[in-house]
């Protein structure tokens, strides 16, 4: 059922777009619009009042109290008379006579079925203010027009263009996919590598840590204070260190410069 109201859219604005393109440009500037012509259908029993039948479908732009001046279509070198509208309707105008008198001196009596030639400069003015502001609504309708072609478009591709977005976001989870595998593989490759290679560097520590007190240097010295502390401990000693005696020489082996012993 959308679809179906879709298409017939598209086709009323083919139509439409077509009748804008036609009717756009109506203004001719070298054509006098002040000036058409109607016949006398009805008036009252003075005259002063006519009721005017004329295919100028532009009469719809006069309103009450305009001035619009007419003649008789077979004495058009008189003066005009001055009539004021009072009323429009559908091809028909409703005048009201100012000057009824010079008119009848003139045209010797306005009967009905009489051809009038009718002179509105306040008609013209309209017309050309009204098709300025019609070429601006042209413009609006024809910038509604484009949007709702968009509209239609959219509505009538919504399956394949929907099918369309399904398959480029499911490519994309797929991708995703694909990408999450590859990554906790080189993850799990890289724990691996990662695991051994702990193993190896603990392994080096452990040696080096071997290495490093297999040789370790202490620092020995000779305390020359021994027997000074053992005779204060009250240890049972000789009065003097005894001499070290070394093999077979029987020499000391340490000597000071300030041994007095």
């Amino acid at each position: 059922m959308i679809f179906q109201l879709a298409f017939l859219s598209l086709l009323l604005l083919s139509s439409l777009l077509s009748f804008g393109n036609v009717a756009k440009n109506t203004i001719d500037p070298s054509k006098d619009y002040s000036k058409f012509y109607g016949r006398i259908t009805d008036r009252n029993q003075r005259g002063d009042i006519l009721k005017i039948h004329t295919e100028n479908p532009n009469i719809k732009l006069l309103q009450a109290g305009d001035v619009t001046k007419f003649y008789l279509a077979s004495k058009l070198d008189e003066n005009p008379c001055i009539g004021y509208v009072r009323d429009v309707e559908d091809n028909y105008l409703v005048l009201s006579v100012n000057n009824i008198k010079q008119c009848w001196n003139q045209f010797g009596g306005i009967r009905r079925g009489s051809i009038l030639k009718l002179d509105s400069d306040i008609l013209a003015k309209r017309i050309v203010d009204a098709g300025v502001f019609r070429e601006v609504l042209i413009k609006r309708k024809n910038d509604y027009l484009d949007q709702l072609k968009d509209v239609n478009g959219f509505l009538l591709n919504f399956k394949q263009n929907k099918i369309k977005e399904v398959a480029k976001i499911e490519q994309e989870i797929v991708r995703l996919q694909e990408q999450k595998l590859k990554k906790i593989n080189e993850l799990n490759l890289k724990r691996k590598d990662y695991i051994h290679l702990q193993r190896e560097l603990n392994f080096r520590l452990d040696k080096l840590d071997d290495d490093i007190e297999v040789y370790r240097l202490e620092r020995v010295e000779l305390l020359r204070d021994r027997w000074a502390r053992d005779l204060d401990l009250g240890k049972p000693m000789n009065n003097r260190p005894q001499d070290i005696k070394n093999w077979p020489d029987l020499e000391r082996r340490f000597r000071f410069e300030d041994d007095t012993y």
